[in-house]
């Protein structure tokens, strides 16, 4: 692409969105390695990687959960029903709140060694888990908003 941003034909929201999660897989590898980047950090030099690595891995972190409430929200999604073998975009969605708020918490006691574990484990696992889950969640968006109905004749 030589640097040029790729056009896209996308005429709807539904397609925006489709567009957006193809994307996300992208993302995600990125936010994980991050995510591990950050963690390797918090053991090496915790004071540093909190002033640095943190903040910006903390803003990625919730850009991602605002981006995923959003498209729940505009379609109405139950998250229950967004599931494959391994278990519900429900089940992700409280395990990644539950590490956030679990890396405050530690953080707030400067338990560095768990902050840096669940960076380089915990964390990048339920990130997985939503790439796993986002061609589940495409298929829906497309068969539910974007399909148009065949006409009978």
């Amino acid at each position: 692409m030589n640097g040029q941003v790729q056009q896209t034909d996308i005429q709807s929201i539904e397609e925006f969105t489709v567009y957006s999660l193809d994307r996300s897989a992208e993302g995600l590898d990125g936010l994980i390695a991050e995510c591990r980047r950050c963690g390797e950090a918090m053991i090496a030099e915790p004071i540093m990687a909190m002033m640095t690595y943190l903040p910006a891995l903390a803003e990625q972190l919730h850009a991602f959960q605002s981006f995923e409430v959003s498209v729940s929200s505009l379609f109405q999604l139950e998250p229950e029903l967004i599931a494959d073998e391994q278990g519900s975009l429900k089940d992700v969605e409280d395990r990644l709140e539950a590490l956030v708020h679990g890396l405050t918490e530690r953080l707030f006691d400067s338990e560095y060694g768990v902050v840096s574990e669940m960076l380089r484990c915990d964390v990048p696992h339920v990130l997985a888990r939503y790439q796993a889950l986002l061609p589940v969640l495409r298929h829906y968006i497309d068969v539910e908003y974007m399909q148009t109905p065949e006409v009978a004749g």
